[in-house]
């Protein structure tokens, strides 16, 4: 497929729904029944602009994962849940029980991708990689993805923003609860345990769980423990205060490589705290202030897989501690958002080899960011603008301008530009490293993103979203091996299109599907595309099963997977997963539940070294109360 014949498609398309519904939207005076007929009420976006609003008035690429959806499809691991999102790939390291992976957007750098926790930066401060293997599932209530530049609301943010945003605490004084307990094939378990209630005014929500396993495939194994704990005080005057803390410890073999005799030993300890309080000000305004400490202890050991004998060991301990303050103001028409943010982050990073310890190193950020959404009827237009003052580096203005507008009553046109950039690691601007970091002085790499698509249930029996986009990437990170660093020199244009297909349910039974396509060109005319199809059927009969069928594809490309990888990217990869519930009493329900990973045992890695894993099955039980 060549660049442009999937743009000329979709453009074709939107041109011919936009004729055919322009006529009609003179006639659409009420916002609410036409909104109703097209979207959920209880669609509110949080991260496009950090006050939650509806979906309607949401101009950019947005995906909301929930809870239930993660529930139904018995997922371990956020990667998973990712990796069937429109525009997301994940790039597993070999994918295997609750590995790590890189996740990219738009065929982005996985670098460029940010991830959130409850809107606080979840990533190591060496190079801005987050690996979300270490967030436990079950504590998730909702999972936005907004896709491309998102700087003028978050910053550092150019590839787009993936924000895991944790369950609520109890309201009830009878609190409620979850169990979860599966044993699957090659030494693999899962528990978790869950409770939420009220405790006079303090609401509450506290959650445990383990994971382990003995490798899917080369011996590959996993351990982990995790906690993670919310509690909320409701104070007189419509005044909140809410406190989390979270705690993981991912234990691993991250890499096996028989034919060049290396492994690769993973520990990665994870130690949160937030604080957050909230003040109606008036009936109109809510202001917002949140602290927050983020603590990650990491070490990497490389051993010879023939004597066991250690030839690489690094540690590093990052400590970030932010804060940040933001009004929210409701009008009749408006929406207003304004705030400032601060972060530090401090690294120590040591050479465990040769006991050298690097000085240490850190970064202090401020910002200031504001947008509004205002509504003219069936128009609504979103400015934003924000400033970053970056200590390491040169300091960053991000606009961005959004539209969303109502064709009809079941037709909905959204556009947005934005300017994004990714500021440098702070790793790659110091001297007196450890060896595996290198130094240099870079400017931030930018981009502008333009994004236009179109939603519509015009058509029988189904929804449809429509998505055009191109990303025009400047001064990327590129590795000059004449200094031993990087340098500002990269360019590289990612433009393609996204569709996406649900339709009604029928006899129990839904069909979702979505495709991707992206093609990339760089500063030396390499041209590269990549395609990526998810196939979802879902079967939802409480008094029989639920079931879910789904399926991922992908077509690497060269650029990704060139012919010496030995890459496999010709087959589907299927899962299954079925849930059966059952009733112990009026107050408790159970479910047993049976999972095929990889169902037909098929191979699709882009790198013979990293293959993905096979088969294997699991089952397990669930108790609600």
């Amino acid at each position: 497929m060549t660049k442009h014949y999937p743009l000329t498609v979709l453009a074709l398309f939107t041109a011919l729904t936009i004729g055919q519904s322009a006529s009609a939207a003179n006639d659409i005076n009420n916002e609410d029944e036409m909104l109703s007929m097209l979207f959920n009420e209880d669609e509110l976006v949080e991260t496009a602009t950090r006050s939650p609003k509806p979906i309607s008035q949401v101009a950019e690429n947005v995906t909301i994962i929930t809870a239930a959806e993660i529930e139904r499809m018995n997922a371990h691991n956020v990667d998973d849940v990712l990796n069937r999102v429109t525009g997301v790939y994940v790039g597993y390291h070999g994918k295997d029980f609750n590995h790590t992976s890189y996740l990219s957007i738009h065929g982005s750098n996985y670098k460029h991708v940010i991830v959130l926790l409850d809107g606080i930066k979840y990533s190591k401060a060496t190079d801005d990689i987050a690996w979300v293997n270490s967030i436990p599932v079950n504590i998730i209530k909702r999972i936005e993805v907004i896709r491309g530049a998102a700087s003028s609301t978050w910053g550092s943010a150019l590839g787009g923003v993936i924000n895991i945003i944790t369950k609520d605490s109890g309201t009830t004084s009878m609190p409620v609860g979850n169990v979860t307990a599966s044993k699957g094939e090659f030494g693999s378990y899962y528990y978790h345990g869950d409770l939420a209630g009220k405790a006079g005014q303090i609401g509450y929500f506290v959650a445990g769980g383990h994971l382990e396993s003995d490798g899917l495939r080369d011996d590959k194994y996993f351990d982990s423990d995790n906690f993670y704990s919310k509690f909320n005080l409701a104070l007189p005057g419509k005044q909140n205060l809410q406190f989390t803390m979270g705690y993981s410890e991912p234990d691993y073999q991250s890499s096996y490589f028989p034919d060049y005799d290396f492994k690769t030993h993973i520990n990665d300890r994870n130690l949160f705290f937030t604080g957050s309080f909230d003040t109606m000000l008036s009936d109109q305004l809510n202001l917002h202030l949140s602290l927050h400490r983020f603590d990650n202890d990491y070490t990497s050991k490389n051993n010879l897989i023939s004597s066991d004998t250690t030839y690489k060991h690094f540690a590093e301990d990052q400590s970030t501690i932010g804060a940040s303050a933001r009004l929210d103001w409701q009008l009749a028409t408006q929406q207003l958002v304004v705030g400032l943010d601060y972060v530090k982050n401090e690294l120590d990073l040591v050479n465990e080899m040769t006991n050298y310890q690097a000085p240490k190193i850190y970064e202090e950020n401020w910002a200031v960011f504001a947008n509004n959404t205002i509504n003219f009827g069936n128009l609504h237009l979103i400015p934003g603008l924000r400033f970053d003052q970056l200590s390491n580096s040169e300091d960053q203005i991000s606009p961005s301008v959004g539209v969303t507008y109502m064709l009809n009553a079941s037709t909905m046109f959204r556009a947005s530009a934005a300017k994004g950039f990714r500021k440098p690691p702070i790793t790659y601007l110091e001297d007196s490293l450890p060896t595996r970091y290198y130094t240099s002085d870079l400017d931030p790499e930018e981009v502008w993103s333009y994004q236009a698509g179109i939603e519509t249930n015009a058509l029988p029996f189904c929804r449809l979203k429509t998505t055009l986009f191109s990303h025009d990437a400047n001064e990327s990170f590129q590795w000059d091996s004449s200094i031993m660093g990087y340098i500002n020199k990269g360019h590289e244009d990612r433009d393609g299109l996204e569709l996406e297909l649900t339709t009604d349910t029928f006899y129990d039974t839904r069909f979702v599907a979505n495709y991707t396509y992206v093609h990339l060109k760089n500063e030396n005319n390499d041209n590269n595309y990549q395609h990526v199809i998810n196939v979802i059927v879902t079967y939802d009969n409480p008094r029989f099963c639920t079931a879910e069928l789904s399926g991922h594809y992908v077509d690497y490309g060269d650029l990704y997977s060139p012919s010496y990888y030995e890459g496999i990217d010709s087959n589907m990869v299927w899962d299954l997963s079925i849930n059966r519930q059952l009733s112990l009493s009026d107050r408790i329900a159970s479910e047993l539940f049976f999972v095929a990973h990889n169902l037909t045992d098929e191979d699709q890695y882009k790198d013979y070294l990293l293959k993905n894993n096979p088969r294997w099955i699991e089952v397990g039980l669930k108790i609600h109360f």
